[in-house]
This record gives C-alpha cells, structure tokens and sequence, in this order.
C-alpha cells in the first residue's frame, strides 16, 4: 500500500456531546462503533448510528454521485493530538483496504477537501467526498480504535458505503423488532428509499463490516433486535473482525478497480 507523506450545523453538537465470518457459527461481539456512540451520547445527532451529514437528502446504499467518490490517492490528515497507537490502527485499517483493492490513501493536509481524522466524542464520518467542506472530519475517540475494522468500518463509510441493513430490500432478509430498541434511536434503522438505493445488484450480506450486530441499539441486549429470516446467518451478523469478499467486492466495483466501464 503506498500512505504518502468548520462543516454542517451538526458540528457543534458533535464536538461538543459528541473478515467473513463463517456462516452459521457466532460473530465474535467486539464493543463497535455503536455502542460507543450510543454510550457517549453521540449516536443520536447522526444518521444510523455513526454517521455524519451536510444534507440528509444525499444518502446512498453506496454513493451514486461521481463527484462523491475520492479521487486516488485519498488525501487525509492527522489531528497533531491524535494519538500515536491510534494512528497506527488507521494506517492498518487503511493497509486492509490498499491491499484487497486500488485504493491509495495519502496524508496531505494541502488538499481540499481533505479528511481530518481526530480524537472526538464517538467513532463517525461522512459518506463518501464532501465537496462543500475544506476539512472533512472523521472521529475516532481512542475505544474506536481497540480494533482494525471497526476503523475500516469508518473508512467505508468515508470512501462511499453506507450500512448494510440500510438497503431496500433489507426486509427480504432480516426484520427489525423495535419493541426492543432504544427509543432515541429508531431512526437509526431507516431504509435507503429505491431513488437512493444502490447496492450494485450484490447479494444481501449478513457478514460484512458494514451490518449492524444482532443486538445493536437493544433496550435488552439478551434479546435481538435484528432477526435473520434465514436463521444460520443468524449470529454472523455485527462482524468486525474482519471484511467479506462482498466488502471488498463492492469497492472495486465503486472504484473501478479492475478497469470495468
């Protein structure tokens, strides 16, 4: 991988209250990013869970808008007080998907828009380029970072992805029991509208980095919130171990990694 050498009338509130897993056997349920924003307080100020916006109307399963997706090498920088051992997550997330994929990351704070990646309240980010902002922010708080792909999570995110479950089709594959989520957050399981769905025609995926866990948002987390319709995806779902083939998949196709019109 070559890593070379303010926004929306959210800000405020978020600075200030701011792998495939093998089908049928439990996903190992590492704390991930919403459970760290719902426990900040953070998670309610953004879109499902953990993500930021200038303008609620522009979401996409994955972003249709050629003008959201980064042009390569995707310039980002450091805040000067994030730390060390969390930079160095960042670089490995970033490895992961320089690696499986064309995506090249280059930190250069001379460029916009840019992305800044700091220490804020919560793990959250836009989806995909933001073209109106200069700095373009992406929060790791130091508990995002105890694991590699909860930040490649948020990179997803950065790069064009939105959830999994988010998808239009989703009711196909899982249903939600909302007897049993946090009142505060219902909204985080809002579907993409057909206008706005884009999931590249691909395979529901109950595995990616980009699903929610099976509890996540759960007023009792000894009962699911999210039910697999077909029941031996049932505990794959809330992987962050590790991303899918789909996952990687479905960014090559974003970036045209193989050279594909």
């Amino acid at each position: 991988m070559q890593i070379l050498p303010h926004w929306s009338v959210l800000i405020p509130l978020l600075f200030t209250t701011l792998d495939a897993i093998p089908r049928g056997r439990r996903a190992i349920r590492n704390r991930n990013e919403g459970d760290i924003n719902s426990q900040s307080g953070v998670g309610r100020y953004l879109i499902q869970g953990d993500i930021a916006v200038v303008n609620t109307r522009s979401r996409r399963a994955v972003i249709r808008q050629k003008h959201k997706k980064w042009k390569l090498p995707m310039p980002y920088s450091f805040d000067r007080n994030f730390p060390r051992r969390s930079r160095q997550r960042v670089l490995e997330a970033m490895r992961f998907w320089s690696d499986k994929t064309c995506i090249t990351f280059q930190e250069n704070q001379y460029v916009y828009p840019h992305v800044r990646i700091f220490e804020g309240n919560g793990c959250w980010s836009f989806v995909g380029k933001q073209q109106s902002l200069r700095e373009q922010s992406l929060s790791l708080e130091s508990s995002c970072t105890d694991h590699t792909f909860v930040v490649a999570h948020e990179i997803a995110h950065t790069l064009g992805f939105f959830h999994e479950h988010a998808r239009i089709d989703r009711d196909q594959y899982i249903s939600i029991d909302y007897s049993n989520v946090n009142p505060n957050l219902t909204f985080a399981f809002a579907k993409e509208s057909e206008k706005q769905l884009d999931h590249q025609a691909a395979p529901y995926e109950y595995g990616s980095v980009m699903h929610y866990s099976v509890d996540q948002f759960a007023l009792n987390t000894n009962r699911p919130v999210i039910y697999a319709r077909d029941r031996k995806y049932a505990q794959a779902m809330g992987n962050r171990m590790r991303a899918t083939f789909q996952d990687v998949s479905r960014m090559n196709v974003l970036y045209n990694c193989h050279g594909e019109p």
